[in-house]
Parts: C-alpha cells; sequence; structure tokens
C-alpha cells in the first residue's frame, strides 16, 4: 500500500462524506484502500472471521454512482462498514464465536443492523468476538486468537476486540459493538493508545486521562460532538487552553448558544408555539393566547405581583402598588370607563374619548368627558364644588347682613 491509501483508510467517516459530496474521492477508491489494508494487516491480527469483498464493490459502484449524479444520497452512503459477529444478517454465517455454530445461516437480518445498512453504509466483513459475547479479551476455538494492532503480543481486549482492532488498523471506516461490562469500552482504551507512527484522523481513547484524542500532527483533545456533515456539532472548551465550563452549539460554524452551570444562553427560541427572543415571549401563531398556567393553586409571580385565578396580588408587604400610564391611560374594558392621571387643564389628556373621568384639581371636583366636553359628574348645572359653595355661603352672608 501507499501512502495515499493508508491517509484514506485513517479518514474519518465525516471527512469520508465530505470528501465525496466534493468529489475529491469515490466510495470505489476507498473501498479499493480498506480492502488492501485488510488483505496486508488482517493475517496479522485475524480482526475479520468473514469478508464479502464482491458484493461491497458492487454496492461501492452503486453509491458512486449516487454521488456521480447527486442522487439519493443517503447518510452513511458509501462508508465501509464492519459487522461484528454477534448479529443476523441474512445469508451470512452467524456463528458468535462458538465452534458449534461454524455451520450456521442467519435467516433473517435483525433490526439494528437493517437500519445501518439502509442508511447507505457497506457491509465488507464481520469481525471476531469471543465466545458468545463473554469475556474481557478476544479469541475462541472457532476464530483463534485476535490481537492488538500497536502491539501483536497484546489483546485488543474484548469482547467486541476484532471491531476495534479493524478500526484501529484503518480496516474500516465504521464497525459495531456491544458493550455489557466493558465490551466497548475495554477495546477502547487498549487498541487506541498512541502509535508508533500515528496517521492523521486517527483517534484513541487515552486511558490516562480518560479522553478521546484525535491526530491532525499532534494529539488533541476532542471535545466536540459533530454531525456527518460538520456542519452542526457541540463542544466543550472549544478555545484552545479554555477553561470556562462552557457547552457550545455551532451551526453551519457559526454559535447559536452556550450553556454553563447557571445559565442557557440563545438569541432566539421556539418550543412549540412560544417564542422567546429577548426580553419577549410571544406566541408564533397569530391570533392566539399566550397562556401562563401554574399548576394547582399556584399563580403566576411576575416581579413583587402574583396573578392567582381572578385576583392580582402585591407580594411585597406594606408596599404601594402602582399602575402607572405614562402619558396614556388605563381602560377597563366591558365599562366603558377610563382612568387618567388627575391634573389640571394643562395635564389633561390630549385625545379623552367618551366616559373618561379625571379629577380636576383646579375646581376641586370630578368631572367626565360626554363626548364633547367636561361635565361635573352630577352634569354641568348640577354639581357644586367646594369653591361653588364657599361662594354661595359668602354671599348669603353678606346679603343677611
Amino acid at each position: 500500500m501507499n501512502d495515499t491509501d493508508i491517509e484514506i483508510c485513517y479518514l474519518s467517516a465525516s471527512d469520508t462524506l465530505k470528501k465525496y459530496k466534493e468529489k475529491k474521492l469515490s466510495p470505489v477508491e476507498v473501498l479499493s484502500a480498506v480492502i488492501k489494508r485488510i488483505e496486508t494487516v488482517n493475517p496479522k491480527i485475524n480482526a475479520f472471521n468473514y469478508l464479502d469483498f464482491d458484493k461491497s464493490i458492487e454496492l461501492a459502484k452503486e453509491s458512486e454512482k449516487k454521488f456521480s449524479n447527486n442522487n439519493d444520497v443517503l447518510p452513511l452512503e458509501g462508508l465501509p462498514l464492519a459487522i461484528k459477529d454477534e448479529v443476523n444478517i441474512k445469508g451470512q454465517p452467524n456463528r458468535n464465536g462458538c465452534l458449534l455454530l461454524k455451520n450456521n445461516i442467519a435467516q433473517k437480518t435483525d433490526i439494528d443492523v437493517e437500519t445501518i445498512v439502509n442508511s447507505g453504509a457497506i457491509l465488507h466483513g464481520r469481525t471476531t468476538n469471543p465466545e458468545f459475547s463473554l469475556t474481557s479479551f478476544c479469541h475462541s476455538k472457532l476464530n483463534g486468537v485476535t490481537r492488538n494492532p500497536w502491539n501483536l503480543d497484546m489483546t485488543p481486549g474484548g469482547s467486541s476486540g476484532g471491531s476495534a482492532a479493524a478500526l484501529a488498523s484503518g480496516c474500516a471506516m465504521m464497525t459495531t459493538g456491544s458493550d455489557i461490562g466493558g465490551s466497548i469500552r475495554i477495546p477502547a482504551g487498549t487498541t487506541a493508545q498512541r502509535p508508533t507512527v500515528p496517521a492523521v484522523g486517527m483517534i484513541r481513547y487515552n486511558t490516562t486521562t480518560s479522553k478521546f484524542e484525535g491526530y491532525d500532527g499532534n494529539w488533541i483533545v476532542l471535545t466536540g460532538v459533530y454531525d456527518l456533515d460538520a456542519d452542526t456539532y457541540i463542544t466543550a472548551e472549544l478555545t484552545p487552553g479554555a477553561n470556562d465550563n462552557t457547552i457550545r452549539f455551532y451551526s453551519n460554524g457559526n454559535l447559536i448558544a452556550n450553556i454553563t452551570e447557571t445559565e442557557f444562553n440563545v438569541a432566539k427560541i421556539n418550543v412549540d408555539s412560544i417564542q422567546i427572543d429577548g426580553n419577549t415571549i410571544s406566541t408564533t401563531t397569530a391570533n392566539t393566547d399566550l397562556n401562563l398556567t401554574p399548576n394547582g393553586t399556584g399563580g403566576v409571580q411576575i416581579d413583587n405581583f402574583n396573578i392567582s385565578g381572578s385576583t392580582i396580588n402585591n407580594t411585597s408587604s406594606g408596599a404601594t402598588s402602582v399602575l402607572d400610564p405614562g402619558t396614556g391611560f388605563f381602560k377597563i374594558q366591558g365599562t366603558d370607563a377610563f382612568i387618567v392621571p388627575a391634573g389640571t387643564g394643562a395635564q389633561r389628556h390630549s385625545s379623552p374619548v367618551l366616559g373618561m373621568t379625571r379629577w380636576n384639581t383646579t375646581d376641586g371636583r370630578l368631572e367626565i368627558y360626554d363626548g364633547t366636553v367636561w361635565d361635573t359628574v352630577a352634569g354641568s348645572s348640577g354639581a357644586v364644588s367646594q369653591t361653588d359653595a364657599q361662594n354661595i355661603a359668602l354671599e348669603l352672608v353678606l346679603s343677611l347682613g
């Protein structure tokens, strides 16, 4: 194998899909490199107990046509996949590492495998496991000994040792495993150790630091979770050297939200039909109510006010409740009654409406607007203000001498 083939074999699944879409690689090229790699290393590590190169090459050609025509490309389209030998794939051996089952052929395909294959992945081989996947190493009378790619005298661990060894040695883009007591975690720790000559794109689990690492010329801690096209991802402490305990969410390479212990920070969020944008909560459907409904006998608390049923209470003991309309006025809907701040003529509302009331501080009387003029509450000719009463009394005293 040449260096280019090895680099292809150690590409991540997401990088491989990206190169497919960019027409820089094809599924046939990738699978061919993987097959060469298997033919080179599998005799040494014994990671596979079944291979189906003929069918997988045909599937790779079909995937290549899809990418060429940009037609019906599936999420895992064209990625070489190795399946642990513990599940059923119709027409293939399913021996589960047991010598007694060496001639067993599956009559159906398990749903988990079917889901992966229906997503476009190309199954090219089955990986070894100990008998019934019940040990933490990977050898059996049926398969023999599976070895660690980085040290052939060592085990890759188990029970998913064949899958781990295949992945670590560049013999698949993806492999499956299962875990009850460490059957994925143990192989991840033993096969992903620092190799003597790492390749760009290699991933390992560092058992000293208990962190996943990737190789880009140097081993770096992998701090994020990416989707397959790498446009959307979640990271923790993405900035090199940062240690701010922040989880960050990115879309199309842009930061859209972050979470700390005390805050979820996002510019805008939609939950069902409710939108929160800055300091505004609104419904996303026009002409619908925004319902804030407490559970049981509780109320809705806004600052010092509690709204429960038809009652609004000030929860701050001894505090004055103030409703301030500014330059406007409050309308009590349904009664045609209005309240505006008391004031002199200069403070009167500029556009009074029928039924509006006010306290005239100049004349010392309550007035109501009849749609044309301000009348006293008893009518323009029937009301007597305090000033009027004082004048009448004075006139009466003078007239009586």
